[in-house]
Parts: C-alpha cells; structure tokens; sequence
C-alpha cells in the first residue's frame, strides 16, 4: 500500500512538473513575439543613440537637396540638445533633446515666416517626420502636417498621436517661432 502512495506521489510530481515546462516554453515564446516587436520599434528614433538619428536627419536631407551644418552639441540649463541651422532657410533649425544617449524629443524652430515658403516648411518637416519613424512615407508626413495645420490655433498647440504612438505637434513659441515637435 505504502508503495502505491509512493508511485501516485511520483506521478503527480511529474505531471505538475511537465504542466510548469509548458509554461516556461509558452513564456518563452511569448518573450519571442515580445523582441519581434521590438525589433520593429527599432525604426522609431527614440529607441536609437542619437549619431544614428542625427546621421538619418542628415542623410534624409541630402536625398531632398537640403542642406544642414553639422549638429552641434548644446547644454542648456542641465539638457543636452544638438542643434543644426539649416542653410537653405537661414531662419530654421533641427534640434533633438537628448536623455543618457538616446534621443527624447526632436523638433524643427522657423522664425519670420515666409508664406512664400510654405513648400520649404512642408518638405523641412517631412524630413524630421520621416527621421522619427523611418516607416513613414514622405506622403504620410506631409499628411500629418496637414493635419496638424488644420487644428492649430495660436493660442495652443495642435497635437496629433500617429498609429507609431508618437506624438506630432505644432505650437508658436513665445519669441514667435513656429515649432514642430514630436515626441
């Protein structure tokens, strides 16, 4: 009797002991599916050091013939920023805020606007839109910002979150630049 105890012991042992490497084999492939998809996130620039960023602001320009100085490194009241005057509008600037090395934030200032130049605004905010998530197309962009002129007011901000759960913005600063933001 005592022995038919010991063998039910055994067996429910292992039984609970299989039922627990399921487990681990379905988290397992849950883990998989969860770097999958962080392997696509990888196209977003918060999740890049921020060479690779400024390097795809860089080249993004090139392939639209406009011309950027190289970023410079700026800390201003304990952030890290770098910053880059755009040569065919004396009057824009790209910057990215940086946190450890990875990038938090990048936007585009415009001071004096020009209605003449609204294309040269579009295709400057095209770039950075296309550098945030390197996914998106220049007519989704230009898509965005469509849409984020249509809701902006001056008095505050207009704010779009994009199915790449970044958000796009367009605010005037209190110096009168129009700023594009995403986040």
């Amino acid at each position: 009797m005592l022995n038919k105890i010991y063998y039910v012991l055994i067996i429910l042992v292992l039984f609970v002991s299989c039922e627990k490497k399921e487990a681990t084999i379905l988290d397992s492939n849950q883990i998989d599916n969860t770097a999958k998809l962080a392997v696509k996130d990888s196209d977003l620039f918060k999740d890049k050091p921020i060479d690779i960023v400024l390097n795809d602001i860089d080249k993004i320009s090139k392939r639209k013939n406009i011309k950027i100085n190289k970023f410079e490194k700026l800390i201003f009241e304990n952030n890290t920023y770098y910053h880059s005057d755009i040569l065919n509008n004396q009057k824009a600037k790209y910057f990215a805020n940086v946190e450890g090395i990875n990038v938090s934030n990048l936007s585009l200032k415009i001071s004096n606007l020009d209605a003449n130049k609204k294309e040269d605004i579009e295709n400057l905010f095209s770039i950075l839109m296309e550098a945030s998530d390197m996914r998106i197309s220049e007519k989704e962009s230009k898509q965005i910002y469509l849409e984020l002129l249509k809701q902006f007011d001056q008095s505050q901000p207009a704010l779009l979150v994009y199915k790449n759960k970044l958000s796009y913005g367009l605010s005037l600063s209190d110096q009168g630049e129009l700023v594009f933001f995403i986040k």
